[in-house]
């Protein structure tokens, strides 16, 4: 079963084929929240640190090439997102936290840890950009990390920036291990070689819904990992046949990466 469980991750890796359909928002146009770059969104500093970035990089880089048949997110698809998400990271647009219950602007925004009740501000780490609710719009997920290098207690937190009537909404998410995100809106997230969860997430205001396709649990029972559809216990063969059919029905979906850059690399 493991063997076909890497099987399964490695056709959505590198098989599926690109789009889900979706168009475009009219909201992508550009606003008050865009420079005169010719970037359209990055400040001049921005672009100059950037370049050099990518220069460095350039010169000896010694990361491995992404895997055939997948899409990482990068700088330019800031421009996708709404202009109100653009405002809360280039001006100081305003959003609602639903975690903590409150409005901020994003030099504002601070996380309280769950263990010592501490609030950290927090810088944005590596970002990625989808229509993960597939709304139309394009969200941004954005690991958090402490602003203060000796705090630790926030990393690897996840707020998810959500447009829904008119106003901007941050959601924590906990994904599960390694987060991988489909051009379909579907995500799969794994808490162990065995432990797999393939689900859609939903908004509607400050609510988050979570829809659970199908996933596998190690158990300590023969044969050792169960397969459910939706809530429903299945075999291994059903299951696997279903994880194809998410894809095939929809004319196929790449995975997108997270980003190789900080959030606040680019916007401080």
């Amino acid at each position: 079963m493991k063997r076909k469980l890497l099987i399964l991750i490695g056709i959505g890796t590198c098989a599926f084929i690109s789009g889900c359909g979706a168009k475009p928002s009219a909201s992508t146009e550009f606003g008050s929240a865009v420079t005169e770059q010719e970037t359209g969104i990055l400040s001049a500093d921005a672009t100059e640190s950037m370049e050099t970035v990518e220069a460095t990089e350039a010169e000896g880089t010694t990361e491995e090439p992404d895997p055939e048949g997948t899409v990482r997110t990068t700088a330019e698809d800031l421009k996708k997102l709404p202009v109100e998400i653009q405002e809360v990271f280039f001006e100081d647009g305003k959003f609602y936290d639903t975690g903590e219950k409150k409005e901020f602007t994003w030099k504002s925004f601070q996380v309280t840890d769950s263990y010592d009740g501490i609030s950290d501000s927090v810088r944005g780490g590596e970002f990625l950009v989808s229509d993960i609710d597939m709304d139309g719009e394009q969200e941004l997920l954005v690991y958090l990390m402490p602003r203060d290098p000796e705090r630790g207690s926030i990393d690897g937190e996840v707020r998810v920036f959500d447009l829904s009537k008119g106003i901007v909404y941050a959601h924590p998410h906990p994904f599960r291990g390694v987060a991988h995100v489909y051009e379909n809106g579907i995500l799969i997230g794994s808490s162990g070689a065995s432990d797999n969860d393939w689900y859609r997430i939903s908004y509607d205001g400050e609510k988050e819904t979570e829809t659970v396709l199908a996933y596998t649990r190690m158990t300590n029972k023969d044969p050792g990992i169960v397969c459910y559809i939706g809530n429903e216990e299945t075999t291994e063969e059903e299951y696997d046949d279903y994880i194809r059919q998410l894809f095939d029905e929809q004319d196929g979906a790449s995975p997108i990466l997270w980003s190789r850059e900080y959030l606040s690399d680019i916007i401080e």
